[in-house]
C-alpha cells in the first residue's frame, strides 16, 4: 500500500505519504507493543547499553571488594607477625593482647627512656600503617584504578 495526497487545510498545503514500514513487537515487562523498526532499534540498542553498564558496575563492585579482602588478609598477616622463617616477619602477635596491655619490642630494641614495652593500639595503629605501606601497589594508583581513570586491572591488587 502507498498513497500521495497533498491536501489544502485552510491556508495550509500538506503532502502526506503512506508506505509500508517494517514493524517490531517489544515486550516489556510481560506486555508486547508493535512499534516501528527503528523505535525498537533505538529501544534494544539503549537497553543493551544500559544492561552492559549495569554489569559493569557489578564487576567493579566485586573487583573493589576482591581488593578490600586482600589488604585486609595483608593487615592481618602483618598485625598476627607475619613468618619468622621469611623476611615477612613483623614481630610479636598482636592479636593475642589485650587493648590495655603492653606490647613488648622487638628483641634488642627500647625507646630512648630504656622501656622495651608499648601501649597495645599504639603498636597495633604503627602495624597497620606499616601493612598499608608494603602492600603491593597500594600507594599512588590505588584510587586511579578504582575510581575508573585507569584501567581497571584486578590482578595488581594481589
Amino acid at each position: 500500500m502507498k498513497t500521495l495526497e497533498r491536501i489544502k487545510i485552510g491556508n495550509e498545503k500538506y503532502d502526506i505519504a503512506v508506505a509500508n514500514a517494517e514493524l517490531c513487537a517489544i515486550t516489556i515487562n510481560g506486555v508486547q507493543h508493535t512499534i516501528p523498526y527503528s523505535v525498537a532499534k533505538l529501544i534494544s540498542d539503549l537497553a543493551e547499553q544500559i544492561g552492559k553498564e549495569q554489569r559493569r558496575r557489578r564487576k567493579d563492585d566485586d573487583e573493589i571488594l576482591e581488593f578490600i579482602n586482600k589488604q585486609s588478609d595483608h593487615i592481618a598477616y602483618v598485625l598476627s607477625g607475619g613468618d619468622k622463617s621469611s623476611v615477612a616477619y613483623y614481630g610479636e602477635n598482636l592479636l593475642k593482647h589485650t587493648l590495655g596491655e603492653k606490647v613488648p619490642l622487638p628483641a634488642g630494641i627500647e625507646f630512648d627512656d630504656g622501656s622495651t614495652t608499648e601501649e597495645f593500639y599504639k603498636t597495633v595503629s604503627e602495624r597497620i600503617r606499616l601493612a598499608i605501606q608494603t602492600a603491593r601497589d597500594m600507594r599512588g594508583r590505588m584510587m586511579e584504578k578504582l575510581d575508573g581513570s585507569e584501567p581497571s586491572d584486578p590482578s595488581i591488587f594481589r
